[in-house]
C-alpha cells in the first residue's frame, strides 16, 4: 500500500481559499482529521479522493480510494441492487464481503429500493456498504455513523477496528476513533497539529 502525499495543495472557491499550502505525507495507517466545522475537513477529504481538484499543488497516489461521505451522491433513480452492479462492473468490489456487509446491516429487503426512495439513514448505510466492500488502497470516511441507530453505529465502529486498509476519519462524535489513531488537525485551512503514532 502506497503513501498518500499532499504537495503545497491549496483549493480556493471563487476568492475564498479553504485549505492552503498543505505538505503531508499519510504512510498507511489510521488517522483521525479533526476541526471545527468549516475548517476545510471535507474539502481535504474531497481533494485527497480526487472527487475534487486542487487550485494548486497536487496530491500523489489518490487514484484508487474509497469515500463515504454525503457529499457523494448515487443517482436517485438507481436502484441499490443496481448501484452494486454499477461497482461490479469495473472491479470496484469484493463481492462476498459486500454480501456480509448487507446482512449485518440488514439491508435485504432494500436492494430493489431506489436510492431516492431510502430514508438518510439507509443512504448511508449503502455508502459504507459501497465504501467497506470497496477494493481502493485507502478508505476515506466523513461523518461515517451521521443518520445511523445505535446497532449500525456499533457495526461501524467494529468495521474500522478490524479494517486491513488505511483510512482518514472525520468523526465529531469521537465514537470511532481509539489510540491506535493518529491526529491531524486542521484550522481555518491549516494543518496545526499532526501527531503520528509510532507503528504506522
Amino acid at each position: 500500500m502506497s503513501s498518500i502525499v499532499l504537495e503545497n495543495v491549496s483549493k480556493k472557491y471563487y476568492k475564498e481559499t479553504i485549505i492552503k499550502e498543505i505538505n503531508l505525507e499519510l504512510k498507511p495507517g489510521k488517522y483521525h482529521l479533526k476541526g471545527i466545522n468549516g475548517s476545510g475537513k471535507t474539502t481535504l477529504l474531497s481533494v485527497i479522493a480526487g472527487i475534487e481538484k486542487p487550485s494548486f499543488g497536487r496530491v500523489v497516489n489518490s487514484e484508487n480510494i474509497d469515500f463515504c461521505s454525503d457529499k457523494i451522491d448515487i443517482p436517485p433513480k438507481l436502484t441499490v441492487f443496481d448501484s452494486f452492479k454499477l461497482y461490479d462492473k469495473y472491479n470496484r468490489s469484493n463481492t462476498k464481503f459486500r454480501d456480509e456487509l448487507v446482512r449485518l446491516f440488514n439491508f435485504e429487503n432494500f436492494i430493489h429500493h431506489k436510492y431516492e426512495d431510502l430514508s438518510e439513514g439507509s443512504k448511508k448505510k449503502l455508502k459504507i456498504i459501497l465504501t467497506f466492500s470497496g477494493t481502493g488502497s485507502w478508505i476515506l470516511l466523513d461523518e461515517p455513523t451521521n443518520a445511523l441507530d445505535k446497532n449500525s453505529i456499533e457495526n461501524v465502529k467494529i468495521l474500522i477496528e478490524e479494517s486491513v486498509r488505511p483510512l482518514i476519519l472525520v468523526d465529531h462524535s469521537g465514537c470511532c476513533v481509539n489510540s491506535l489513531f493518529s491526529i491531524i488537525e486542521i484550522k481555518e485551512g491549516e494543518l496545526c497539529i499532526v501527531k503520528y503514532q509510532d507503528h504506522y
